[in-house]
């Protein structure tokens, strides 16, 4: 994990963070133990003694209990998820990631370009539900599939304040599309979704179009560099004439 003390040490002190790891070989293990630092800025674990936690005890099978998350915004870019794995998902850590990531003041998830993969989104997901203060979220350029698709519809039905959800240039399918278009159904708070470059086809566009028609809030759709042809905007079109806050809806490259 390299010599994280002296970053560790410094991170407790500060109110207020913005930290980026966009691209960084950095393991699950410590990332946690920079969420633990960062705790009394973004309700992450206690540290009682005036020692810092240490990276090992994150596998400890009884991890602490939280702090509560103080009031504020606090943007974090954890980019260093290209290690949260099915093996971490199964260990120990799983239980001490997800309550730290519940419980983080939170406005933006960046977790772009990170390799990021389906069981390790399944994880962030869970983790993500109950989560009242994350706004947007940004998935672009990784590794997700419909599997991954499938873990994001209970984030859209169950967290009331997501805003802004971006799945670009994946390759989530039309499998993946309807899961989506599943979780927008009961959604009433997204107003951003972005969906470009994830070879959804006319099946996809259609299940997206029935969700749109109804939802209260969607804004901007971008289905851009996808194939959703003929049948897809014929679908979309339709469901045009139902919605009333659409105002951006991108079709670029989509053999229409």
């Amino acid at each position: 994990d390299g010599d994280f003390g002296p970053l560790l040490e410094a991170l407790q002190t500060l109110p207020k963070v913005c930290l980026d790891m966009q691209v960084s070989p950095v393991s699950l293990r410590a990332v946690m133990g920079l969420a633990a630092a960062l705790g009394p800025a973004a309700g992450g674990l206690p540290n009682k003694s005036s020692r810092r936690p240490s990276l090992a005890e994150w596998s400890a099978p009884d991890p602490l209990p939280l702090r509560p998350p103080l009031v504020g915004r606090v943007t974090r870019r954890l980019s260093a998820a290209s290690e949260w794995s099915a093996s971490s998902r199964r260990s120990s850590l799983s239980e001490p990631v997800v309550r730290v990531l519940r419980s983080l003041v939170i406005a933006q998830l960046d977790l772009g370009s990170t390799q990021l993969r389906d069981d390790s989104l399944e994880l962030l997901g869970e983790a993500l539900q109950h989560n009242a203060t994350m706004q947007q979220l940004n998935l672009d350029h990784n590794a997700l599939t419909c599997r991954g698709a499938s873990a994001i519809a209970p984030l859209l039905r169950r967290n009331a304040v997501l805003t802004w959800l971006t799945l670009d240039h994946n390759h989530i399918g039309d499998a993946g599309a309807c899961a989506i278009a599943q979780g927008l159904q009961p959604n009433t708070h997204l107003r951003r979704l972005s969906l470009a470059g994830n070879q959804i086809g006319p099946l996809g566009a259609q299940a997206l179009a029935a969700a749109l028609a109804d939802h209260p809030a969607l804004q901007r759709l971008d289905l851009g560099f996808n194939a959703i042809r003929i049948p897809g905007a014929a679908a979309l079109a339709e469901a045009l004439h139902q919605n009333r806050t659409l105002c951006d809806l991108g079709l670029r490259d989509n053999g229409v």
